[in-house]
This record gives C-alpha cells, structure tokens and sequence, in this order.
C-alpha cells in the first residue's frame, strides 16, 4: 500500500511542480532530438536522396562555379541576395551559412537553402534563380584535328525556369577544328559523369546527321562532358568523300602535308591546299614550272603535285598510308583505273596532314593502257609547263 505520508506530499502544489519538472527534465530532450530541424549537410543530404532515381536522366541545367544567381526569401528582403558562385560550388548565406549547390538545378538547390532556412524561419518560401550561365568546359578526344579541352558559351538564362541555350556537339567539334578522315562517325561517344551514379554514354551516328540533317539523341551539351570521336576499322570511299564535305570535317581549306613516294617523277613531301597546291619539302615544285590546281585537295592533286606518274606506274593498286590519333595506321586503296574508266570519283579521295600516297609498280605494263594514261591529268606531259 501507497504510503500515506509520500502521498500527501505529492498531492501538495509545490511538490507536484516539482514532480512534473523533473519528469520533463527526462522526457524534453528525447522529444527535441527527434523533431530538431536539420542541418545544411542533412537538408542536401537528404535533396540528393530523393532527386536520385529521377537525376540519372536529368538533362537540365545544373549549378556551378560562375554561375551567377539570386536568393530570393519570400517577405524577407535583408535575406535575399546576388551572388556568384565561386570555383568550389557553395554559396554563403545569411544565419545558415555555406551551403553547396555544385551541381544542382535552381529547384534543388531551392529546396535545399528552404529546409535549411526552417531552422530560423517560419515556412520559408525560397527560389532560385540564374542569372548568367558559365561557359561549360567540355573535353574533345579522338579523331579531331585538335583534341583538347575547351571553354565553350551558353546563352540565356533568366528566372526559375533559365531556358539555357547549351552549344551541340556539332559546335564543339568545329571549335576543335573538325573530324578527321580517319574518323568513324557513326560511333562517336557523348560522356556525361552526372554525378548521382555511373557515367552515361550516348552513342551518335553523325553519318545520320548528313544523311538526314537531324539527330534523335539529345546532343547538346553539359558542363564537364566529354566527346570522344573512335577511329574507323575499315573505310567506305563514299562515305569518306561525303564526310570531307561535312559542316563539323577538317577545315578543307587548311594545308596538309602529304609524302608521295613510288612511280611518280619526283617522289617527295609537297603541301596540298584547296584552290592551288604547292610544292614542298624535298620534292618542291615552286616557280614558273609549278603547276596551278584546283579543286580539293586529293590523292589526283597531290600526284600531280610529284610530277606525274611513271609508265611503269600500277594505279590500280594505289595505297594510302594514313597515321591515327590512336597511334594506329590505316591502309586506303584506291583504284584509279575506276576512276579514270567509269569515273568513280569516290576513288580520288581527300588527303589528310601526314598521309602517305605509295605508287606501286606494275609487273607488267600494257601498251594500250600506258598509252590511254598518257593522255590524262596524271601524266607528267599534261601536268608540266
């Protein structure tokens, strides 16, 4: 039984304060820990979290260092700010301090700044929006003329919803100067680290692109990404031909630097351009005798450009020594008795700096035809002065 004396006490007002005290003293702190609001870390933390399933194929813009933005806390002016991001991706804001938005959408980081803002405000309203975009820094590799890592411009980019206009990948590889000849552009590799899993690659045949002028893939492009051109196993002359024309080709006005070596009248390195072709190196044709062609640059100018070919010349085996940006060789024949016969221009393709042409010599000459090439552009009696 209850002792009396205890019970009296407690049914006293002074003794119930202090009985109440100390079980709240007990109980408040288990209370408080599980409903205290979280901190900037747990508030990204936790955005991450849920953005996870949804960010692997999130195309949007995402923040980082340069952007510039505006803060913008609802019916708290002294709270509401400009800032630009600096290189590290965290901005600092008034009572809550750093908080990171490297690679965030102007909504999560939104979602993150209000969680963290409950701290100190009551049902904080927060946007963000962007201001200026940074140039994007994008990384090109493989069969271009320049690999390399290049700053590239965005334009737009106001309000919640920045309607960025992100530079293609067609774009980024006219800035690295162009695919090269040795390029299989029906492979050529998007890699995008979105940062909330494994790296995405999108696989894109720009054979398409000329065929039909339009891509199904989303090819523009993001800050970070890396485009990445393979080179070709084999070689289609139509195709080599059709991609010297393209908008995102080798410059076809730029020098290459070609060596012609076998049956010619003067084996040697000339520099082929568009236009007019000069001689150089140690088979030089230059003054009065040097020829004057037009046209592209090919594998007709560039023999031309050597003085010709021999009468003991086989054009119908003509071989192409090419050096990759993989540090391979590929190997290109051509028949140029097709294409003096038929006209298969797709037999004269275009050279590309470094090229290698070999004649090789025929083991056996027919009189009827060493007669018919001695009347076209690739005998030295029509070529010279």
């Amino acid at each position: 039984m209850l002792n009396t004396s205890l019970w009296k006490l407690f049914s006293q007002p002074v003794a119930g304060l202090l009985f109440f005290t100390l079980a709240l003293t007990n109980f408040l702190p288990a209370v408080m820990a599980q409903t205290q609001t979280p901190t900037v870390k747990q508030c990204l933390d936790q955005e991450l979290a849920d953005s996870r399933n949804t960010q692997a194929s999130y195309t949007g813009y995402t923040l980082g260092g340069g952007d510039r933005i505006r803060v913008n806390v609802f019916e708290v002016e002294e709270y509401t700010g400009e800032y630009t991001i600096p290189p590290g991706g965290a901005i600092n804001l008034a009572l809550i301090g750093t908080v990171p938005v490297q690679g965030l959408s102007t909504e999560q980081a939104a979602n993150v700044i209000e969680c963290a803002y409950r701290t100190y405000l009551k049902r904080p309203i927060i946007s963000v929006n962007l201001l200026s975009p940074r140039p994007i820094n994008v990384t090109v590799a493989g069969e271009v003329s320049r690999p390399g890592a290049y700053s590239l411009s965005l334009s737009g980019g106001a309000g919640q919803d920045p309607g960025v206009q992100y530079p293609t990948v067609m774009s980024a590889l006219t800035t690295a100067q162009g695919v090269t000849q040795a390029a299989d552009i029906t492979k050529v590799q998007l890699r995008r680290r979105l940062g909330y899993g494994p790296e995405q690659v999108i696989t894109l045949d720009l054979k398409k692109y000329i065929q039909t002028g339009t891509l199904p893939q989303d090819v523009t492009l993001r800050d970070g990404d890396t485009i990445f051109v393979p080179t070709a196993t084999s070689l289609n002359l139509a195709d080599a031909r059709n991609l010297s024309a393209a908008s995102f080709a080798a410059d076809i006005t730029q020098p290459r630097s070609v060596v012609v070596t076998g049956e010619v009248n003067r084996p040697g390195t000339y520099l082929v351009t568009q236009g007019q072709a000069e001689g150089a190196g140690t088979g030089t044709t230059t003054g009065t005798n040097a020829p004057a062609i037009s046209g592209q640059p090919t594998v007709s100018r560039a023999i031309q450009l050597a003085g010709g070919i021999t009468p003991q010349a086989n054009i119908r085996d003509i071989v192409i020594r090419r050096p990759t940006r993989t540090g391979t060789e590929q190997q290109i024949r051509v028949n140029f008795w097709q294409l003096l016969q038929s006209g298969d221009i797709n037999q004269d393709i275009v050279v590309q700096d470094g090229d290698t042409i070999v004649i090789p010599t025929a083991t056996e000459v027919n009189p009827a035809e060493a007669t018919q090439l001695a009347n076209t552009t690739l005998s030295p009696s029509r070529i010279q002065v």
